[in-house]
Parts: structure tokens; sequence; C-alpha cells
């Protein structure tokens, strides 16, 4: 045995980013993040916060999955405050996706659901940490897919959670093997995750409840809620990479904040 250790033969993988540039992207994924608090100007706000998730179909990665490599289309992700607010950044992107303005009653009440499996053209740029040692790959911009263009079916599970689904008995909401610990945790700070974790231990669904649910909604699994407040978090394997080396299913990039804050 060799005492020499070295970068794994496909570690540059791991890390290879989305290429910037114009892609074709499908949501698969909103997730209701609940109430967040951030400081702007010296002072914290709270704003109720949503994730969009998209599937790049010609953006692909093999992954190793049960020792089969499977070939996956990688995702990227984006932060919205959950508000149509004229000036609101979800409204903006919403009307130039569809290619429409949304109508006084969508304005009123989208149902955010709606946009599982629609088809769009995502802009993604790569954004320096201020070190300088660490790449995010955003998205910039959403625009409607141009005419003409073949409309893709989503290959990953569809996923819809709501943050009010805490509340229910059978706690419909997330599959947790599906989704990356940084949506996790931004749902364990929620202001509506503490008040409810303060008040009961959550009880995972049977597996005929889980089986019942994904017979009924084909956007709707299963999160099992941690017993305990401690965050989600990523712990090293044999091999000694980290599981946030590790390529998930899917494959995530960093998302990008939502921009109604200047940086």
């Amino acid at each position: 045995m060799s005492l020499k250790s070295k970068e794994p033969e496909d570690k540059k993988l791991i890390f290879e980013p989305i290429p910037q540039g114009s892609h074709i992207g499908i949501c698969y994924s909103i997730i209701d993040i609940g109430t967040q608090k951030k400081e702007y100007s010296g002072k914290i706000k709270e704003q109720s916060k949503i994730i969009i998730t998209w599937e790049l179909p010609k953006v692909r990665m093999l992954i190793d999955k049960d020792g089969n490599n499977i070939n996956k289309p990688k995702a990227i992700s984006r932060e919205y405050t959950n508000s149509l607010h004229k000036k609101a950044n979800l409204r903006n992107d919403l009307e130039v996706w569809l290619a429409r303005k949304l109508s006084i009653e969508e304005l009123i009440s989208f149902d955010l659901t709606s946009l599982i499996g629609k088809n769009c053209l995502l802009n993604v740029i790569h954004n320096k940490s201020d070190d300088g040692e660490k790449t995010y790959v955003n998205v910039s911009a959403i625009m409607a897919l141009p005419d003409g263009t073949p409309i893709s079916n989503i290959e990953n599970d569809a996923i819809a959670f709501d943050i009010d689904c805490i509340k229910e008995p059978d706690f419909a909401g997330l599959d947790t093997e599906k989704i990356p610990a940084f949506i996790l945790n931004k749902i364990m700070v929620s202001k509506e995750w503490q008040q409810y974790i303060d008040k009961t231990e959550p009880i995972p669904p049977t597996n005929q409840q889980i089986n019942n649910t994904q017979r009924n909604s084909d956007t709707q699994g299963f999160y099992k809620p941690p017993a305990t407040k401690q965050p989600f978090v990523d712990n090293p394997n044999d091999d000694g990479i980290a599981d946030d080396e590790k390529l998930p299913d899917p494959v995530y990039d960093s998302p990008d904040d939502d921009d109604e804050v200047p940086y």
C-alpha cells in the first residue's frame, strides 16, 4: 500500500460547473422555505421565501449510484421573495417566463405548482466569492423558450412543498434524499419550523401514508423531519471525501439569493 495521496480521478467532474450562457431549463421543484430573516442596512427583515429549481436536460453528468453510472441532468436553483409586488423579482421572472402579464386573478393567487414541468431559457453566470476561491453558478435571467423549440419532459421526480404542511398530521413534504442540505437547513431556520419544533416532536409518516400520497399526487413526497434542531450535515465517508464534495442526485450548483437587495 502506498502512503502517497492524490486527487481522485473523477474529482474534476464533481466541481465542473454549469457553463455560462443560455440553457434550456425545466422546472421540477418548488419549495416554500418559510419566513427567513435577512439583514439589510443594519435592520433585520422577515420575508417569505421560496426556491425554484430547474433541471438542464442538455447539461449532463455521470454519477455513481449503487455502483452504476447514471446519466442525469444537472440542476440549478434560485431563491425568491414570495411576492408578486410590481417590483418583485418573482413577478418579473414569471411574466418574462410566461411571455405575458399576470392576470388580476393570478396576482391575487398564483398557483406556483403550475410551473412544474414548464420549460424556459435560463441565462447562467459565474460569480466569484469575496476571497476569489469559490465560483458560484447563478441564474441571472429567465426567458420564454423561442418559438419552435422542442418541449422536454422532466426526468427528476417533481417536488412541491408548502411550509404549512408541517402543521399536517402526516407531514406531507420533502424527501430528504432528493433535496440538498442547504435547502433543508433553510427550512429549519424558518420562523414556521422553529414554531413547530418548539411545540411538538415530529412524527415520521408510515410507509402506507407515503404510498397513498404518492398515488394521489405526482408533486409531493414525504420529508422525515429530524427529532432535534440540529442542522443537516454532510458527514465524511471512508474515502475521505465529504458528502458535499460528492455528486448529489440531481447535481446542484449554489443558488443565487434573491437579488431584490443589492449585493
